[in-house]
């Protein structure tokens, strides 16, 4: 829900994203830093100058870590598909963007908004959930291809099928795992029905990658980040 947070995993949706958008992004990278999200290591609050290059000592793990500031530029930020160079990377944390956007009309931007925020609210459930689940696979299957064209009247983009159609063709739509359920207006979003805990939600969500798996011969991959797992 962040400017960096939709940088480092190139969010979007309505064939557009934010790769197509960033011209350069500022990054503090920590080199030699032992990967514990534990570490007493502090960095400095954003709102001090942090300087180019420095040392922190972690006297915990008697190991230190060097911090600095890098620039990357487009071809470096490595975007791909819900995905970048900083997603791979836990140890660079985006600090400011650089970005370049199109100039329109008033009445143009402000229609697209309006015909956008329509669909998502017809489309996309407004239970409590962390947002839509899993990424978009490519199949390989001609058949399968073939099925969700004649079902969804669209064709499929570069192979590619919503994970919400694979996931109701697998059977799933509604299904729960003690307060965690898939979206019976959406299957790519599990929503909290009350009182779902995070097993429940990780149970489900390995529940649904291995029946799509099993039943289509399609693997699925998170689209959301687990923090503490």
């Amino acid at each position: 829900g962040t400017v960096g947070g939709a940088v480092r995993g190139n969010a979007g949706a309505y064939g557009s994203s934010m790769g197509d958008c960033v011209e350069s992004v500022r990054v503090l990278e920590i080199s030699n830093s032992p990967n514990s999200s534990n570490s007493p290591n502090k960095i400095p609050n954003s709102k001090f100058q942090i300087p180019n290059k420095f040392k922190i000592q972690n006297s915990k793990a008697k190991a230190s870590s060097e911090l600095k500031i890098t620039n990357y530029d487009l071809p470096q930020c490595e975007f791909f598909y819900r995905d970048s160079i900083f997603k791979q990377n836990p140890n660079s944390i985006i600090l400011s963007v650089v970005i370049k956007l199109e100039k329109r009309e008033k009445a143009e931007i402000e229609n697209k908004i309006r015909e956008i925020i329509k669909k998502r609210s017809e489309k996309v459930p407004q239970d409590r959930s962390a947002g839509s689940f899993f990424q978009n696979p490519t199949v390989k299957n001609p058949e399968l291809i073939k099925k969700f064209e004649k079902d969804a009247g669209c064709s499929s983009r570069d192979g590619k099928i919503p994970a919400g159609w694979l996931i109701d063709e697998a059977g799933l739509r509604g299904k729960k795992i003690g307060g965690a359920a898939v979206s019976e207006k959406h299957c790519n979003f599990v929503v909290n029905l009350g009182g779902a805990k995070a097993q429940d939600v990780v149970m489900l969500a390995s529940y649904i990658k291995t029946k799509v798996r099993d039943e289509l011969g399609v693997e699925l991959k998170e689209e959301v980040q687990y923090v503490g797992f």
